[in-house]
């Protein structure tokens, strides 16, 4: 998979993916009264609660990309216009969703979450918009 980003194993690249994550922003679905774990009527009722609001956030932040931690099933409504471009992967406009693990949810890998993760920025071409950096 041609330009794939390898998992940082070299300070050098750490550093850079350390940056690259720090230049994100996460907007974030209220938990279950403050649990660990969430039942899906509270997600739904909270996504629903807030939409405004995360819509508002996403507008103002204008994101490349924007990883759901498996919710995507609450807020996929609110982008009619959504093109389904790979598994799991919509495009809205410019922005593209990916409906991916909560990082917390499973106990796999953290190999296999960065190369899923990445295989899906990979085929929704994210990495060509040139913001994200594809050797980082």
């Amino acid at each position: 998979m041609p330009g794939r980003p390898f998992l940082p194993d070299r300070k050098v690249e750490y550093d850079k993916a350390v940056e690259a994550l720090r230049s994100s922003a996460v907007v974030n679905i209220k938990k279950s009264k403050g649990k660990t774990t969430s039942a899906l009527e509270d997600i739904e009722r909270y996504a629903r609660r807030d939409k405004p609001s995360i819509q508002q956030q996403i507008e103002l932040i204008k994101p490349d990309v924007v990883i759901c931690g498996n919710t995507w099933q609450f807020v996929e409504n609110w982008w009619p216009d959504k093109k389904s471009i790979y598994d799991g992967t919509w495009k809205v406009r410019q922005v593209v969703f990916i409906d991916f693990w909560h990082p917390s949810a499973f106990r796999v890998s953290e190999d296999l979450k960065y190369y899923a993760l990445a295989a899906m920025l990979h085929f929704s071409n994210a990495l060509a918009k040139g913001r994200l950096d594809a050797t980082a």
